[in-house]
């Protein structure tokens, strides 16, 4: 996937994960949902989750690698589940997920 120059400035600090194995769309939902990714991509997830549809094209068209990386954490279903457990196997998070809720 490419990245515009902002979205690839949002996910500061990203050679250390993509070198784990980490994808652009599970670092930028990382840094969004663990509060990383400071005040203007946390309102811009707000903006996306809210969005009608043209508006939702507007900012898809402007951030193509966010939208994308919410459009899985939001359509498939145990995708953040799995990248849960994935952190955690990278030490990343502390507290183990739950198996119960990762997809095999």
């Amino acid at each position: 996937m490419d990245l515009k120059p902002e979205e690839l400035q949002a996910i500061g600090g990203h050679h250390g994960m993509l070198r784990e194995g980490f994808t652009p769309d599970e670092i930028i939902i990382y840094k969004w949902q663990y509060h990383l990714a400071g005040d203007f991509w946390n309102a811009l997830f707000k903006l996306i989750a809210r969005a009608d549809e043209g508006n939702y094209d507007r900012l898809k068209a402007g951030f193509p690698a966010t939208v994308g990386a919410f459009e899985k954490y939001r359509d498939i279903e145990g995708w953040f589940q799995a990248l849960e457990y994935k952190l955690w196997e990278h030490k990343k998070l502390d507290k183990r997920p739950e198996m119960e809720d990762i997809p095999l």
